[in-house]
């Protein structure tokens, strides 16, 4: 991960990351999960759950990455307390 200060990243707050900090990998993690429903099979459910914990893991890092890194980013964090999953995590 790098920031490029060239393209003016900053913190963006509005819409669903009022909420989490997260939503893409939300998203991601949902599909991922779903389709292994959808398809009935062990393996794509195995690699889904997989797939999610590797996110999950990509997250810490990456947040603290980001509050080390990003102007601002430290204080949205604080005013959005949950990375995934609105009043759990």
């Amino acid at each position: 991960m790098r920031i490029q200060s060239d393209r003016g990243h900053k913190v963006c707050s509005s819409g669903p990351y009022a909420y989490i900090r997260h939503p893409g990998y939300v998203g991601y993690c949902v599909l991922s999960l779903s389709e292994a429903v959808l398809l009935e099979s062990s393996w794509a459910m195995a690699v889904a759950v997989l797939l999610v914990l590797v996110f999950v893991v990509r997250t810490v890092f990456e947040d603290a990455f980001l509050q080390k890194n990003l102007p601002g980013y430290a204080a949205y964090a604080k005013r959005v307390k949950y990375r995934y999953i609105p009043l759990s995590w």
